[in-house]
């Protein structure tokens, strides 16, 4: 997804239990994995058919994320490990063909809530499923003027990035279902470190999350 739709997405997930602050260091360790070098890191966003690597990297940023508050007191590490694990997570519903796979069985989109689209756990369960391929090169010529047109016209795979990707609005009206998704799985990726950080007390979740109060609503979802 562009940047700003995943801080977007992080501050519409997290705003009722994270403290202002703390959702900025998420949300800049997230994005960052598209600016910085893990741009190129086809395992950060679910790219390049690398679904066993992604899944593993979301669960090593997760355990990061726990053992940083629980064995290093390192609170800041523990945010920007999880803001780094959502980056993958938010992006599988925009850079594979899972929203589309859904889409196809509900022909009445028009009719369909966003919240109706069912999270994906266990991505490797699909043997539909595809994920973005992305060629450098062609991605930065499909985004020039006249001659990204004319590309499209007579070179579009079903697995590039510029078939599949629901980056942004402008793709159309399934960006709603996997912005809703994406939204749903930040709430729930939240609930994982929480309930790993609440074995040990209060405080190592009051830690985490900058606020001593944690109950209420995420994303619309009610947790506590």
């Amino acid at each position: 997804m562009n940047t700003k739709y995943h801080f977007q997405i992080c501050k519409q997930a997290l705003s009722n239990a994270i403290a202002p602050a703390v959702i900025q260091t998420i949300s800049w360790a997230n994005v960052f994995q598209d600016i910085g070098p893990g741009f190129l890191q086809p395992r950060f966003h679910f790219d390049g058919g690398q679904i066993s690597a992604a899944l593993q990297y979301i669960e090593s940023q997760r355990e990061l994320a726990v053992s940083a508050v629980l064995k290093h007191n390192n609170p800041l590490a523990a945010r920007q490990a999880f803001g780094r694990l959502l980056h993958c997570r938010q992006d599988f519903y925009a850079h594979t063909n899972y929203v589309h796979l859904w889409a196809e069985q509900h022909p009445q989109l028009q009719l369909a809530k966003p919240e109706q689209l069912p999270l994906c756990h266990n991505p490797l369960q699909h043997n539909e499923l595809i994920t973005c391929r992305t060629n450098l090169p062609i991605f930065l010529l499909y985004r020039m003027p006249w001659i990204g047109d004319w590309l499209r016209s007579w070179y579009l795979p079903a697995d590039e990035h510029e078939a599949i990707n629901l980056d942004h609005p402008e793709r159309g009206p399934l960006y709603a279902f996997a912005h809703s998704a994406a939204v749903r799985h930040t709430v729930w990726e939240w609930e994982q470190v929480c309930s790993r950080l609440r074995v040990a007390g209060e405080d190592a979740v009051q830690a985490f999350t900058g606020h001593k109060g944690v109950s209420g609503k995420l994303g619309g979802v009610w947790v506590g």
